[in-house]
């Protein structure tokens, strides 16, 4: 300790005077009675001199920031508490040790080699008070985004200004992270970073997961320790909860470690010093000496991997040896000069410093783009290309750029705007008949369904064609398949354009009308690929068994042998999943296949999310695809917005899909509606931002009473959305596909026994006392009480369903529910009947007590626990029998799953909106 550390506190209307008049000795170097351990004892920096009052300000939060500009986070930390995280370090006299921001150097007094010691400090006054103290250590006074110090540290200790936002490059950063940032960059690997922060630093893992997650890519957790709250009222902070914790740069030779909970609260002592580096200190010293050969060739790897001089050197070099590059040398050498000598001026802020200033990246890329650009030779042309989006006239020389600068004739225009209106405005007539044909296109898409006229040879194939069926067992040909009158008749429709969506309710053949579909692409070699993408369930329950009867040759996909195997012609099955998981590599073979594949997406209505991982994959995949069908027997579930993503997988953001709404609708602060332009009125709904200007344009949200965004039924621009769904979606309900009602919905009332409504009002009304009893705690207030009323609601259903099985049912005997279902299988007795429930814990009770009640009959349960071929396994099993039961949760057999013999259908519990229910089976018999 160079210092000693006076028990003294200075008054808090004091501090600023003697701030003032310590720096002004230490100006003007007078000799007076004041020593340099009365300096480090008495000065105490600008934290809490603001002299500013939240009274004068609109809000606090400009009071805040207000505070935050004349202070810029400056609260020096208390002697004792840097004393204590020295001692718990224990430093050695050959440690590098830094503090990026470290005010006036309070650590400093208790490292053992201050020439070794380097310090930064933005403010000057805090930092001439640094250097007067510790003269023999190495400070700068920088920015931190700034400082350089040209070597690795060993130690890097501090106290980091706290919630500062910072420009870095073009993005916003908060100062306690950049502060991590800029300590593992300068850190040895296996260097130790230790720092006094707020409580609230990296404690909440759903609010601040992010940096959770960055800190632990970056370093190994070693501890953390909570602090009093007054430890910081010296410097003007009465209450304030702070920690210190402690991190290790990782090191491909260390074992990695994660963020830990928080220990105990600590007091400032020796002991605690003693305790915590014996325990958490010592050992990862111990092991970084161990190691310290292969961490200093780690480290020496780090520093040599950017050699910048000899890239620059060489780079010269070859420009100046070259006879077609000498005359650029020059020019080249002055980039290099402005790079090493370049200074920020001082009236220039920072963030507009790193806009503008040259980087090593900026300088090497300029270099090589000189030395690539060596064969290049000017050509004096202009020349109409296209592009990704349309057609542009292009200069290929300084000259021709000149010249295009000077044309008034159109120089570029979207596919878009030139379909739309029916206009080529160049006068290079090269790609007229891609024009042409993108019009054409445009022209047939465009189309209502309602107002198309047939085509007679596509009335011929729908009238012959058919798919033949054979038996499983013998493979002896089973049944010829054709379409009956209706399903034609929009087949007719569909297959005159290139993409559709096929909405046909639930058992009204839609995997057959699908087969169709692409049996004719493939027939016309139209496409090189099917492509065939659904759920687990649809894939594994009924297009691997349809694809097998009817003896098509089709690959699924489960392994990248798999995709590599594809072979021309061949029908791909893959279920969402594998398609989420090998999206790169199945994206790659249709760009090899030139897009020249057909997609079949089943249950569509999957991707009702935009941000989904199954809606990203998709249209990472398949956006670009020549033919495109989906099929769903419901286009959305909830509200409208749910079928843009299926609409832009589709179109592709194409003229296909322009937005025809003038206006749109956006609600300001206090939740009213209100109309303002919309940017992208007749142009096509823009990839990334289209799904927010679809719900401005139809369904603007509104906000409920909990905070939550939601979509309600409110539909505007109505004439522009039918038109869009008129010319996409073939719609038809079951009995216009069949021609007769084929199944009948029945509603049972049931009344709850006495017990059970005991567990409905216990939920009701003393929700707090047992929702712990159901629900772990997230350890996050704001988010429990999100999740409360969700939480109670779950509750409520679940007591609807199996009451009996929670905590509160004071009864012995079964639900009421349970016995009105057992006299309904016992009345379907030479019927097979299917029970659907919510709950798994529901199916296994169902299938306990139905197995009680009915020896006699087989009692069969899927959930979502039994793998797919064991549900194929017992799904035959079932539909051999004359009058089995078959439990299953809604959700195992949901997607494309029909079992045909089974027309009883129990739905036990209710799911949150209809089209799920009608998703579980064809026939359906409500209970």
């Amino acid at each position: 300790m160079i210092y000693p550390i006076h028990p003294v506190t200075i008054p808090q209307n004091k501090r600023k005077e003697i701030n003032e008049k310590i720096l002004y000795l230490i100006d003007t170097d007078l000799e007076c009675n004041i020593s340099r351990s009365d300096v480090f004892n008495a000065y105490t920096g600008d934290g809490g001199l603001h002299g500013l009052s939240s009274k004068d300000y609109v809000n606090y939060h400009e009071y805040s920031e207000a505070k935050k500009e004349i202070e810029i986070g400056q609260f020096f930390t208390p002697h004792q508490l840097c004393k204590l995280l020295v001692d718990c370090i224990r430093p050695n006299q050959s440690d590098l040790i830094a503090d990026l921001t470290c005010g006036m150097g309070n650590f400093f007094n208790y490292l053992p080699n201050l020439s070794n010691v380097y310090g930064n400090e933005i403010d000057l006054k805090a930092l001439k008070v640094a250097k007067y103290l510790y003269p023999q250590a190495n400070l700068q006074c920088e920015d931190i985004r700034q400082y350089n110090p040209d070597v690795t540290f060993d130690v890097i200790l501090g106290n980091p200004p706290f919630n500062l936002k910072w420009k870095v490059g073009k993005s916003d950063r908060s100062s306690q992270m950049y502060y991590c940032e800029k300590a593992h960059s300068l850190l040895k690997p296996g260097g130790l970073l230790a720092l006094i922060v707020p409580l609230s630093f990296l404690s909440d893992e759903f609010i601040q997961a992010g940096d959770i997650k960055e800190m632990e890519s970056r370093f190994d957790f070693i501890a953390q320790f909570s602090l009093a709250v007054d430890t910081f009222r010296d410097v003007g902070v009465d209450s304030f909860p702070t920690k210190i914790m402690f991190f290790r740069k990782k090191s491909e030779h260390l074992q990695a470690k994660q963020l830990e909970t928080l220990q105990e609260e600590i007091t400032i002592s020796d002991s605690n010093a003693e305790m915590i580096f014996h325990c958490y200190i010592q050992p990862i010293m111990q092991e970084k000496t161990r190691l310290r050969a292969k961490l200093l060739y780690e480290g020496l790897q780090e520093a040599g991997g950017n050699d910048f001089l000899y890239k620059v050197t060489k780079l010269l070099y070859d420009i100046k040896r070259n006879p077609k590059l000498r005359d650029k040398h020059g020019r080249c050498a002055e980039l290099v000069e402005k790079y090493l000598t370049q200074t920020k001026p001082d009236q220039m802020s920072y963030e507009e410093w790193q806009l503008k200033r040259l980087t090593k990246n900026k300088v090497l890329g300029q270099l090589n783009q000189t030395v690539r650009n060596q064969h290049i030779k000017e050509d004096h042309a202009i020349r109409l290309v296209k592009t990704n989006y349309g057609l542009r006239l292009k200069a290929y020389s300084h000259k021709t750029k000149l010249q295009l600068a000077k044309y008034e004739g159109a120089k570029q225009a979207t596919f878009s705007d030139m379909v739309l209106h029916d206009h080529y405005p160049f006068e290079n007539e090269q790609y007229r008949s891609l024009f042409k044909r993108k019009r054409a296109s445009y022209l047939h898409q465009d189309q209502n369904y309602k107002e198309m006229l047939g085509d007679p040879e596509i009335d011929r194939y729908c009238d012959t064609y058919s798919l033949t069926k054979y038996e499983a067992q013998n493979g002896m040909l089973f049944e010829l398949i054709q379409l009956n009158e209706q399903q034609r008749k929009d087949l007719r429709l569909l297959f005159q354009k290139q993409m559709g969506i096929l909405n046909w309710q639930q058992g009204s053949g839609k995997t057959i009308a699908g087969m169709f579909w692409f049996k004719r692409l493939l027939n016309e070699q139209k496409i090189r690929n099917v492509f065939i993408v659904s759920a687990a369930l649809a894939i594994n329950l009924t297009w691997e068994p349809v694809l097998s009867d009817y003896r098509e040759d089709f690959i699924k996909i489960t392994s990248l042998k798999d995709i590599q195997a594809i072979k021309d012609g061949q029908i791909v099955i893959v279920t969402s999943d594998m398609l989420i998981k090998y999206q790169k590599q199945i994206r790659k073979y249709v760009r090899m296949q030139s897009q020249k594949v057909a997609l079949l997406y089943d249950e569509s209505d999957e991707l009702t999310n935009y941000r989904s991982k199954r809606t990203r994959a998709a249209l990472n995949c398949f956006r670009k695809v020549k033919y495109k069908l989906l099929t769903t027997g419901t286009t959305t579930r909830n509200n409208i917005v749910e079928i843009y993503p299926q609409l832009e997988l589709l179109y592709n953001n194409s003229v296909n899909m322009i937005c025809e709404s003038q206006w749109l609708n956006k609600r300001d602060k206090d939740g009213n509606l209100e109309e303002v332009h919309n940017p992208f009125y007749m142009k096509p709904f823009p990839a990334y931002r289209g799904v927010e200007i679809f719900k401005q344009s139809f369904s603007p949200h509104k906000v409920t009473v909990f905070g939550v965004k939601k979509h309600n039924q409110d539909i505007y621009n109505v004439d522009s959305l039918i038109k869009l769904i008129d010319k996409t979606i073939l719609t038809r309900k079951f009995k216009e596909i069949v021609g007769e009602d084929k199944y009948q919905t029945i509603t049972h009332r049931i009344n709850q026994n006495p017990n059970e409504i005991q567990v409905y009002q216990t939920i009701i009304e003393d929700f707090y006392e047992i929702v712990s009893r159901y629900y772990k705690n997230t350890g996050n207030d704001r988010k429990e009480s999100m999740l409360r009323i969700i939480r109670q609601i779950q509750l409520l259903i679940k007591a609807t369903s199996i009451p009996h099985l929670m905590k509160e049912y004071r009864g012995s005997e079964p639900p009421q529910k349970f016995n009105h279902i057992a006299e309904m299988v016992r009345s379907f007795a030479n019927d097979k009947v299917a029970i659907g429930t919510v709950f798994r814990a529901a199916a296994s009770a169902y299938h306990r007590f139905l197995a009680d009640a009915f020896p006699d009959r087989e009692i069969f349960l899927i959930d979502g626990e039994i793998a797919f071929g064991k549900r194929k396994q017992i799904i035959h099993a079932f539909e051999a029998t004359d009058n089995g039961v078959l439990i299953s949760t809604q959700q195992s057999l949901k997607s494309s799953v029909n079992i045909p013999s089974c027309n009883k259908i129990i739905i036990e519990s209710m799911q949150w909106n209809i089209p799920k229910i009608e998703q579980y089976g064809r026939q359906m018999m409500s209970a």
